[in-house]
């Protein structure tokens, strides 16, 4: 081969190599610039039609809630008086150790039926925690508000009724007899706080369920403030309210149990708290057995 046509070949090849070059370098930018915009579009399309569902999935909900099923507001209003129904044991048993122990238990079914008829005839259970604030500083309450209270600190409180009022969102109020639960015996601290950490309220029913009348200043003293403060040690909870055991309180029994830091406490004499009532023997509405559902009915009626 002469010079050149050697020269000529040598001239082609560089052209061709440089012509691949160009080509390959062309090519991976095309690649480069290219794939991150069509992925881009893609994933921003993919985003914009799921967020498009959404939206509109919210927007249809949002109108069949607005113009279909209002949200429910309740009247509220200051209550003229409140009924606090007591009481003492909830649970199915048919031998009875007296007469006292059978008239006051309560049969569960009767106890369901009474809540149902409160709820079907426009009756709110509210917190004893409410009910003071309404009859003391004027808190508004829905209509027809009831409070429940429980006498005694029973295990059925516990095991048949704490479990009925939870499954409802409902609070009762437990006057437990505070040496009864500390020694173990039918209640334990552990139930009580489980109990207390649910929304229930805890309250006193004195150490020992012990008749304050007859009981020296010491005494007082010890059945109302140590039951006071092991509520607290065990459970967290400040007891405000106190039941009086046997419903039995003098003038000497309000002071001490003032003196004790309490803010409330309960008679078993029958009638409704109204907002000036002593606050230190407020009545209660008894449920007993084998009351009918028309005895309760009318236990309500203003």
């Amino acid at each position: 081969m002469s010079k050149n046509s050697l020269r000529k070949w040598k001239n082609t090849v560089a052209i061709l190599v440089i012509f691949l070059a160009l080509l390959v370098l062309g090519s991976l930018n095309f690649f480069n610039f290219c794939m991150p915009l069509k992925t881009g579009t893609s994933n921003r399309s993919s985003t914009d039609s799921i967020n498009d569902n959404k939206n509109s999935k919210f927007e249809r909900l949002r109108m069949r809630i607005t113009n279909d099923t209002p949200p429910k507001v309740e009247k509220m209003s200051t209550p003229k008086s409140i009924p606090v129904l007591m009481y003492h044991c909830v649970n199915d048993k048919t031998l009875f150790k007296n007469d006292i122990e059978r008239s006051l238990t309560i049969e569960t079914r009767a106890f369901v039926e009474q809540l149902d008829w409160l709820k079907e005839n426009g009756y709110h259970i509210v917190s004893l925690d409410d009910a003071y604030d309404a009859m003391t500083i004027g808190k508004k309450l829905p209509e027809k508000p009831v409070v429940l209270t429980f006498d005694d600190g029973n295990p059925d409180s516990y095991f048949n009724v704490y479990p009925i009022l939870s499954r409802r969102n409902i609070s009762g109020t437990f006057f437990i007899k505070v040496k009864e639960v500390e020694n173990g015996q039918g209640l334990d601290w552990l139930k009580v706080t489980e109990m207390a950490h649910a929304g229930m309220l805890i309250e006193s029913h004195t150490m020992t369920h012990a008749n304050l009348t007859i009981k020296t200043s010491d005494e007082m003293t010890y059945e109302l403030q140590k039951s006071r403060s092991l509520i607290w040690e065990r459970t967290g909870h400040v007891a405000r309210f106190l039941a009086y055991p046997f419903g039995r309180y003098d003038s000497r029994t309000i002071e001490g149990v003032k003196q004790a830091g309490y803010q409330a406490a309960f008679t078993t004499q029958p009638g409704f708290w109204k907002p000036r009532d002593n606050l230190f023997a407020l009545k209660r509405v008894r449920v007993s057995h084998g009351e009918t559902i028309q005895a309760f009915a009318s236990s309500l009626a203003k």
